[in-house]
C-alpha cells in the first residue's frame, strides 16, 4: 500500500556566482550520461518489477532543471522556506515510471554579487547515500572541465548496476547463501513483544503522521563513539552506537511492557550500505551510483549483562560492548543475504515474515563532508552547502519505515540523529524518553571508554584459533604486555611443546644456539638496540605459549617485549667457555613471551664471543641466516627498521594451513601407512641402567662423517642416472641399512622437510618453524 514516487534522496551544492541555465545543464549532462541509474525507470511486467536503463544521450536535461529566482537579500529560514517550497515542486514531478528519477531546482540570486545553489533530488530507486560520494566529485570534475573548454571524460564505473543485479540474483540461489536460511529463519522467529499496543498498520501509520524528536551529544562524546572505543575494543563505529541503542531499547522495553525481562532477546533493524563487494568476486563498487542499501533485522541477546550497571558506564559497559561487537560480526556477508533470499529467491521467500520483523530501525550515514574532492578543485563551487536546509517529505501515504526509524549522522564535530515516530503510535513524551536513554547509554560508552579497565579482543580478533571470551581475557590479564594476535600451532610446534612440557625437569633439546666471534670495534648498546629491533620486527620473536580453558594450546603474540640482553666483561681472564656452557643449559620458559636470547661477551680489547639462543619453537635452521643478516642490517642503520623491506608474517602461513584440506591429507598418510603397526627402532626403549628413556638428561652428542670426493662423484651420477635426487639416494642407503640392523624388511624413519610452500608469497624470506618431520616407508 502507499505511493513511493516522491521516496528520494537530495544533496544542496553552492554554485559559482554569475552561473547560468546552460552552464547547469552542460555539467550535470555528462554526469547523467555517465551513470546509468540516473536514466533509469521502474514498471511491472507480469507480476514482477523491472529496472530499465535509456540510453547515454537521451535524456533532455534542461527539462530537468526548475529555476527559481529569490531576492538576494533572502537568508536563513526565510531562504530555506523558499527552498523547500520548490523542491516540494520538484518531487511531484519525479515519476520512475516515465524515467524521470533526478530533477535539479536551482535557487538563483537576483543580485550578481551573490551565488547561487542547486538542489540535487534523486529517487531513492536510482541513488543511495554513498552515491553522492561518485556523484559531488563528477559534478565538480564535469564544471573544471567545462571552464577550461573542454569534454568532461569522467571515470566508468567498473562493475555496472546490471552487472550487479544479475550477480545477485545468482547469489540468491547458491549455496553458500543457501546455508543461511535456517540462520535467517530464527532471526526472524524471534519472539518480541509489541512496545505499543498494536502494530503498525500501513494504512494509519503512514509519513504524513510521522514526526520527528532530534537528539545530539557533545562533541566529546562523538570524539569518544568514532575513534576511542572502536580502537579499544577493534571494532567499528557501529559496535558503540548499537550497544547503547540494545541497552536504551532493552531499558525502554522494560518500562513500556510490564514482566518483559531486561535481558531478553530483542530485534534491531540495521540499514548497511550493501555494498559487499566480496559477494561477487571481482566487483568493483566504487563508481557505481545505485541504491545498494541492505536492510536486515540482526537479534541481540543481552542475556547476561547487567543493563542498568552498564548504562552507569562501568565494567558492564565493556562486557555489553563486547558482546553486542561478536553478535554483529555473527550476522553472515553484513547481512545482504536476507534480502536475497526474501526477494531474489522464489523458492525460500515463503520462509520469511510478509513484514520484516523489528520495531526499531537504525542507520548510520557516518561523517559528512567533501573529503573526496581535491584541495585545488574547492574554488569552482559545486560543493555542498552548510548554510541551507531543505524541509521536505515523502508520499503522504507511504507506510512509516519502523516504530523507530533512527537516521544517525556526524555533522562537523557531534553526533546527531533524527528518530522519526508515528503520531498515531507514540506522543512526543514517549519519544523523547527513548531518545534520551539513548543519549544516556551513548554517554556511558564514551565514559566507559576513559577508565583504565576499557578495551581488549574478542573471538572473531582471532578467527585462526577457537577461543571463548573468557579464555582471551585471562589470557590479557596474564602479560604485562599487551596481546597483538593470538595463533594456533603447527603439528611440529606442537610436538616440541609437549616434549618441552614432558621434560620439565630435565634437559630440553631443542634449544638451539649460534655462536659468533666478533673482532673490532663492537657498540654494545648499539646492537643491543638492534636486536631490540629484531624482536619488535617479527611477531613470532614475541611469542609465548599457553592453554585455554579446555587446555588447548595457543601461541599469544604480544605488541611488545623487552629483549632478552645480557652483556658480561672477561677480559681479565680472556675466557667465556663457562657462561657458554651455561646459557647451553638454560631452559626456556615457552608460557613466557621471550624466547629468543642474546649474550654479549667481551673477551679482550677488540674480541667478544656473540650468542643467540632460541627455542626451535619460534624458529628453523633456514630462518636463523635471515635473522642474523636483519640483525646486522639493523646494527648498521642504527635499529632503523623502516630502512628494511616489510617483513612477511608467520601468520600468513598458519592462515594457509588452515585452508588446506586435512581430511584429503589425513588420506593420504593412511594409505601411504596402512599395514604399520608399531614404529622402526633401532634401540630399546628403555636405557641401559633400567631409567626410564622418556628423560633426557643431557645435550644429544653428534657424531660426524664425510664422503670422499670419488664416492660423492659416484652418488651423484647414480641419482642422475636412476631421474632422482641425492637426498632420495641417502635415504635409500639409510633404509637398507635400518632393515639390515632391525631384521625388517619394511621400514618407517623420520625426514625433516623445509615445509614451505611454494605457492605461499614470500615464503622464501619468512622468519618461523616451517620444517616438519615426515615419515619415509621403504619396502623390500
Amino acid at each position: 500500500p502507499g505511493s513511493f514516487g516522491r521516496f528520494h534522496q537530495l544533496i544542496t551544492l553552492d554554485l559559482p556566482v554569475g552561473v547560468d541555465r546552460e552552464t547547469i545543464a552542460g555539467v550535470v549532462g555528462p554526469v547523467i550520461d555517465r551513470h546509468d541509474m540516473l536514466r533509469s525507470r521502474l514498471y511491472s511486467a507480469d507480476g514482477d518489477w523491472l529496472v530499465e536503463t535509456a540510453a547515454p544521450g537521451s535524456v533532455d536535461v534542461d527539462a530537468l532543471i526548475d529555476h527559481i529566482v529569490f531576492d538576494g537579500a533572502v537568508t536563513g529560514d526565510e531562504l530555506n522556506a523558499i527552498a523547500s517550497a520548490a523542491v516540494d515542486s520538484a518531487l511531484d514531478k519525479l515519476d520512475p515510471a516515465d524515467g524521470v528519477v533526478v530533477r535539479f531546482v536551482w535557487l538563483d540570486p537576483d543580485t550578481a554579487d551573490r551565488h547561487g545553489h542547486l538542489v540535487v533530488i534523486a529517487h531513492h530507486l536510482a541513488i543511495d547515500g554513498v552515491s553522492w560520494r561518485v556523484l559531488v566529485p563528477d559534478l565538480v570534475l564535469s564544471a573544471v572541465a567545462r571552464s577550461a573548454g573542454q569534454t568532461p571524460e569522467l571515470p566508468a564505473p567498473v562493475t555496472s548496476m546490471r552487472t550487479w543485479a544479475h550477480a545477485l540474483e545468482r547469489n540468491a540461489h547458491s549455496p553458500e547463501r543457501l546455508a543461511e536460511l535456517e540462520y535467517w529463519r530464527t532471526v526472524a522467529g524471534t519472539a518480541e513483544p509489541l512496545l505499543t499496543e498494536r502494530g503498525l498498520d500501513p494504512a494509519v501509520d503512514t509519513e504524513s503522521v510521522v514526526e520527528v524528536h532530534a537528539v545530539q551529544v557533545s562533541p566529546e562524546v562523538t570524539q569518544a563513539l568514532l575513534t576511542t572505543v572502536p580502537a579499544l575494543f577493534h571494532g567499528g563505529v557501529n559496535d558503540g552506537l548499537l550497544t547503547a541503542l540494545v541497552l536504551a531499547t532493552a531499558a525502554w522495553r522494560a518500562r513500556r511492557v510490564p514482566g518483559a525481562p531486561l535481558d531478553d532477546p530483542l530485534l534491531i533493524r540495521l540499514e548497511g550500505h550493501g555494498r559487499e563487494e566480496e559477494v561477487v568476486p571481482g566487483a568493483d563498487l566504487s563508481r557505481t551510483v545505485g541504491w545498494f542499501t541492505a536492510l536486515f533485522p540482526v537479534r541481540f541477546e543481552p542475556a547476561g549483562i547487567d543493563i542498568e550497571a552498564a548504562l552507569s558506564g562501568g565494567t558492564e559497559m565493556g562486557a555489553a560492548l563486547k558482546l553486542v561487537k561478536e553478535q554483529l560480526l555473527a550476522v553472515p556477508d553484513k547481512g545482504v543475504g536476507y534480502g536475497l533470499l526474501r526477494y531474489m529467491n522464489s523458492e525460500t521467500a515463503a520462509d520469511f515474515p510478509q513484514i520484516m520483523p523489528g520495531q526499531v530501525n537504525f542507520n548510520y550515514l557516518g561523517r559528512v563532508g567533501a573529503g573526496e574532492i581535491p584541495e585545488e578543485m574547492h574554488g569552482f563551487g559545486w560543493l555542498p552547502t552548510a548554510d541551507l536546509e531543505v524541509d521536505v517529505h515523502h508520499d503522504a501515504d507511504m507506510p512509516a519505515m519502523a516504530l523507530l526509524d533512527i537516521n544517525a549522522i556526524v555533522a562537523g564535530d557531534a553526533l546527531t540523529a533524527r528518530i522519526g515516530y508515528p503520531a498515531t503510535q507514540l506522543s512526543a513524551d514517549e519519544a523523547a524518553e527513548f531518545g534520551e536513554l539513548w543519549v544516556q547509554a551513548l554517554e556511558a560508552v564514551a565514559r566507559h571508554a576513559e577508565s583504565a579497565e576499557a578495551g581488549g579482543f574478542t573471538p572473531s580478533d582471532f578467527p585462526l584459533v577457537t577461543l571463548s571470551q573468557r579464555d582471551i581475557e585471562t589470557i590479557e590479564q596474564r602479560f604485562q604486555w599487551p596481546v597483538a594476535d593470538m595463533w594456533p600451532l603447527t603439528s611440529l610446534q606442537a610436538g616440541m611443546l609437549f616434549h618441552a612440557q614432558l621434560a620439565a625437569e630435565s634437559v630440553d633439546v631443542y634449544t638451539a644456539h649460534a655462536l659468533l666471534t666478533l673482532t673490532g670495534r663492537v657498540d654494545a648498546d648499539r646492537l643491543r638496540s638492534a636486536a631490540q629491533a629484531l624482536v619488535d620486527r617479527y611477531e613470532n620473536l614475541r611469542t609465548a605459549f599457553v592453554t585455554d580453558g579446555e587446555g588447548n594450546s595457543v601461541q599469544v603474540v604480544l605488541s611488545e617485549v623487552r629483549v632478552d640482553w645480557s652483556e658480561y666483561d672477561r677480559t681479565a681472564t680472556g675466557n667465556a667457555d663457562d657462561l657458554i656452557e651455561a646459557d647451553r643449559l638454560r631452559r626456556f620458559d615457552l608460557t613466557e613471551p621471550r624466547l629468543i636470547r642474546f649474550t654479549l661477551i667481551k673477551t679482550g680489547p677488540d674480541l667478544w664471543r656473540f650468542m643467540v639462543s632460541n627455542h626451535h619453537i619460534v624458529l628453523d635452521g633456514w630462518s636463523m641466516p635471515l635473522l642474523m643478516q636483519d640483525l646486522l642490517a639493523l646494527y648498521a642503520v642504527r635499529a632503523d627498521r623502516t630502512a628494511l623491506p616489510a617483513a612477511r608474517s608467520y601468520r600468513h602461513f598458519l592462515d594457509w594451513l588452515s585452508r588446506q584440506d586435512h581430511d584429503a591429507s589425513l588420506a593420504t598418510w593412511r594409505e601411504a601407512l596402512a599395514g604399520v603397526s608399531e614404529p622402526t627402532l633401532v634401540s630399546s626403549p628403555g636405557s641401559s641402567n633400567g631409567a626410564s628413556a622418556r628423560e633426557i638428561e643431557a645435550l644429544s652428542g653428534e657424531y660426524t662423517f664425510g664422503m670422499d670426493a670419488a664416492a660423492t662423484a659416484r652418488l651423484t651420477r647414480l641419482a642422475a642416472e636412476l631421474g632422482v635426487t641425492a637426498n632420495t639416494v641417502l635415504q635409500v642407503a639409510w633404509a637398507i641399512l635400518l632393515g639390515r640392523i632391525t631384521s625388517r624388511e619394511d621400514v618407517v624413519f623420520g625426514a625433516t622437510v623445509s615445509g614451505r610452500p611454494p605457492q605461499l608469497s614470500g615464503v622464501e624470506t619468512m622468519v618461523g618453524l616451517f620444517i616438519n618431520t615426515i615419515p619415509v616407508r621403504v619396502r623390500f
